[in-house]
């Protein structure tokens, strides 16, 4: 019979092992599909409805369930599919193969974008998957831009958590169109609110892979302090419009807390008044 101390030590033992137990199951289930409505101030009417599949911090996964459902999901009809970079970990190409396969599957569906996150690069400072998502079908965005479907143009950064990022050059010699920026960090919204850019999609955060229910997510890496502005969601800064993905893998410890692996089906919409957020 336990007593005390060993009492105590044995609740503590079973209480850590359930919340261990909690992490790693949260985070080894199947991403969820969340599909997210995003009001756009002045969207061009032509691109009312226009859907996005965003994915983002692979982190060299792709379970047989994610990578049916997303293939459903591109193949009922999206028109651009997105990857906001860490497709690998820790720029290990061959353990990553399976998830620049994947990019094959969707390209073949919809035009596919993608800008690199900080794992994505080798140790020379190249982009580790860049040839072999070429190969697949992928447009790479690293400071640079592309027509995209229905009058758009995709803009794509370097990683800014690594300070890679360079939006001038990203901008550079920008053709007619809606812009859409790609980036793997949102510690770059405020710049890109300040050009007037009407969307940016992106992801690192892992929503801090895991939150307080009630309270919100505690820490993300990147930004100072506890309690940081940019988890998870859809913020808005003088009419522009962040949409912020958890994304699908994860980073360090393999837990998830409240913030099960997720990709979004993001449809545009149009609205006439200008939505503004601090």
């Amino acid at each position: 019979m336990l007593q005390g101390l060993d009492a105590v030590a044995a609740m503590g033992i079973l209480a850590g092992g359930a919340v261990v137990g909690y992490g790693l199951r949260e985070a080894g289930h199947p991403a969820r599909s969340i599909r997210w409505s995003v009001p756009i101030p002045a969207l061009p009417p032509h691109l009312e409805g226009f859907t996005i599949l965003h994915l983002t911090d692979l982190h060299g996964r792709a379970l047989d369930a994610d990578r049916k459902a997303m293939v459903e999901v591109a193949e009922d009809g999206v028109d651009a599919v997105v990857m906001t970079g860490d497709v690998l970990s820790r720029g290990d190409l061959a353990a990553g193969r399976s998830a620049v396969e994947l990019v094959a599957d969707l390209a073949r569906t919809a035009p596919l974008f993608y800008c690199p996150g900080n794992h994505d690069y080798a140790p020379d400072g190249s982009v580790a998957p860049g040839a072999d998502l070429r190969a697949a079908g992928a447009t790479v965005l690293v400071d640079g831009n592309a027509p995209g479907p229905r009058g758009t143009v995709f803009v794509g950064v370097g990683d800014p958590q690594t300070y890679r990022d360079d939006l001038d050059e990203a901008l550079r010699d920008l053709p007619p169109g809606f812009p859409l920026v790609l980036a793997h960090s949102p510690t770059i919204f405020p710049r890109v609110a300040r050009r007037g850019l009407p969307l940016m999609l992106a992801g690192h955060t892992h929503g801090g892979q895991g939150r307080i229910p009630g309270i919100g997510t505690v820490w993300v890496p990147g930004q100072r302090g506890l309690f940081p502005e940019y988890d998870r969601g859809i913020f808005r800064r003088n009419g522009s419009v962040l949409v912020l993905s958890s994304g699908i893998g994860t980073s360090g410890p393999p837990f998830r807390y409240f913030v099960p692996p997720e990709f979004l089906i993001v449809t545009l919409h149009r609205v006439e008044d200008d939505i503004r957020g601090v």
